[in-house]
């Protein structure tokens, strides 16, 4: 006690201006458990002066969760002689409690008898309240982090550490929420493929002084690879240099798998669109911009790399018939939101013509107000052909019909009437002859019988080619060798006929069908080849008949023979159609014609 007594009247004042010097509250107490407070800060504590002490009041005014803590700190600097930190809660003066930090010694006189304690203290309490609102802060910029899939990361460019905080888990596959490394342990995870475009955003924005930002893959130990969207930006020291890089990436995987699902389905459209010749469209009318897609480029055969053809340009895409009747829909639908649908003909960038079916609806905004149209554009080029050729056809069937009842009626009228008439004559001379010479009556009998024979053998031909009783109860093959020997005896030629595995059955419309084609494919052979023979063939083939056609003729232009005038060869492939067969004609000049039909015996 007298150590501490001498070396306090000695200290005190050292003491206080020490205190005073470091703006360190600063206190002594003795075995006698008096309390010395150096520096003003401990008036808010005591509410004293600095001459005050204060006794036992120090020990009453520790919150008592915190009292046996520092009785045990005190007695373990006793035990061991040694200095001591310690924070606890101390009560102001005016009741609250407020966190102090002590830095503690125990002091021993020369003898080493306990003399009392030395030691600073300084209110730490809105240091504590400071590291509790950084502690939320973090915490909420964690959750907010890993509910956003992002990553934060602090690059220190002096010594290449790179700090990695956040949704770790998501980006990199970590289970930590925090990771300290190298720089280069972010160079290895990002994808091969995209180093170089992450190293060159990086070294333009340093080089710069611009934000940092770059899209990019993150690829796993495992191989899983996630995409991220980066920003960044570099700080640099008083000197120019870059000192550090702090940044974020959010995790866009999912962005980019929607992404790269949108732009295959709409590969899958183009290409959809391009084989069913259909092309799509928009109209803004407000900044009159159109819109094309890829099919419609190549319906319109317009370059896709050029800007689509604005709306009142469009003149030059269609003939003025159409350019005239698109402009009323397009007006209509534009005042009245009605759709519309037209067949129009559109001519191409090199000058052909297509027809398309245009159709088009009125696009509108939050409020229902028409701002454009928008609409389909599909190529029916192949529809309309087919329906002109259908029509032709209907047509020219038609004609041939009118044409067959004309040749029947002019065959009646004026070789079979007048042949019929001139035996008529015949018989009214004959009558008139009969009682003055039998001989004479005889001679013209004669005559008279003779011509009646070959009317009606010409009645007969007529008829089978007008209709066959043997097809319908002998078959087709009977059918075609009769008709062959008919023909061959009436124009004096040779047709020589064979057939082999052909079935018992055939049906009825197989069997009308090449027995329709044999006729036609003879009868135009003997009028045009200028040939004297002639070679039919009907031939099973499995579910098929094969009929052959062949002379040795002059030959004709097929391509020129199907584009005239004649019903001839459009018949003969459009009754094979009707039955699932086929025609095939091979003729070359002076090497003669086959004329190959084939139709189906057996069809599901």
């Amino acid at each position: 006690m007298t150590f501490l007594t001498s070396w306090r009247a000695a200290s005190d004042e050292r003491f206080r201006l020490l205190a005073d010097s470091f703006a360190l509250p600063v206190w002594i107490s003795g075995t006698d458990k008096r309390c010395t407070y150096f520096n003003k800060p401990w008036l808010d504590f005591t509410g004293n002066s600095l001459e005050t002490e204060l006794g036992d009041g120090w020990a009453d005014g520790v919150h008592a969760a915190d009292r046996q803590q520092c009785i045990e700190a005190y007695t373990s600097a006793f035990d061991r002689h040694e200095p001591f930190v310690l924070e606890y809660r101390l009560r102001r003066h005016d009741g609250e409690f407020r966190w102090v930090l002590e830095n503690v010694a125990p002091l021993f006189d020369s003898e080493g008898s306990f003399a009392g304690y030395f030691g600073t203290c300084h209110d730490v309490t809105d240091f504590r309240q400071a590291d509790v609102e950084r502690r939320i802060a973090t915490d909420r910029l964690r959750l907010a982090m890993e509910s956003s899939k992002s990553v934060g990361w602090d690059w220190d460019l002096r010594t290449n550490r790179d700090t990695w905080f956040g949704d770790l888990s998501t980006i990199f596959g970590m289970s930590a929420t925090i990771h300290v490394g190298h720089v280069d342990d972010f160079r290895r995870r990002v994808h091969p493929d995209d180093r170089g475009l992450v190293w060159k955003a990086v070294k333009e924005s340093m080089e710069n002084r611009t934000p940092y930002a770059a899209e990019f893959r993150i690829q796993w130990p495992n191989g899983t690879v996630r995409w991220v969207s980066a920003r960044g930006q570099f700080y640099y020291s008083a000197g120019g240099d870059p000192e550090r890089m702090l940044g974020i990436a959010v995790d866009i995987t999912e962005r980019k798998d929607a992404e790269e699902t949108l732009r295959h389905k709409e590969r899958e459209l183009t290409e959809t669109q391009r084989l069913a010749g259909v092309g799509g469209w928009q109209w803004d009318t407000e900044t009159d911009t159109v819109t094309w897609s890829e099919g419609l480029y190549l319906i319109a055969g317009r370059d896709p790399r050029l800007p689509a053809v604005s709306y009142r340009d469009h003149v030059q895409l269609y003939t003025s018939d159409s350019w005239n009747r698109l402009q009323r829909a397009v007006d209509r639908a534009l005042r009245t939101g009605d759709p519309y649908r037209l067949d129009l003909e559109l001519v191409r960038g090199d000058g052909t013509h297509r027809w398309v079916t245009a159709r088009g609806e009125a696009v509108r905004d939050a409020a229902g107000r028409i701002t454009g149209l928008r609409g389909t554009v599909l190529d029916v080029t192949e529809r309309k052909l087919a329906e002109e050729a259908l029509s032709s056809v209907s047509r020219r069937l038609i004609e041939a019909q009118e044409a067959d009842r004309a040749r029947i009626a002019r065959d009646l009228h004026d070789d079979i009437g007048q042949r019929l008439a001139a035996m008529a004559m015949t018989l009214e001379h004959m009558t008139g002859l009969l009682p003055d010479s039998a001989s004479t009556a005889l001679r013209c009998l004669n005559e008279l019988q003779q011509q009646t024979a070959e009317v009606t053998a010409d009645v007969q031909a007529l008829s089978h080619d007008l209709h066959s009783s043997r097809l319908r109860h002998l078959g087709v093959v009977v059918a075609m060798r009769g008709f062959c020997e008919e023909l061959s005896a009436q124009k004096h030629v040779t047709i020589t006929f064979g057939h082999q595995s052909v079935p018992a059955s055939v049906p009825p419309d197989v069997s009308l069908c090449l027995f329709r084609v044999l006729q036609e494919a003879l009868h135009n052979a003997v009028r045009h080849s200028q040939a004297r023979h002639f070679v039919v063939n009907l031939r099973g083939n499995g579910n098929a008949l094969d009929l052959s056609v062949r002379d040795e003729g002059i030959g004709f232009d097929v391509d020129a023979a199907s584009r005239g005038p004649g019903l001839g060869l459009t018949s003969m492939k459009e009754r094979l159609k009707l039955v699932g067969g086929e025609l095939c004609i091979h003729s070359q000049s002076s090497r003669g014609t086959i004329v190959a039909a084939r139709a189906q015996v057996r069809r599901p």
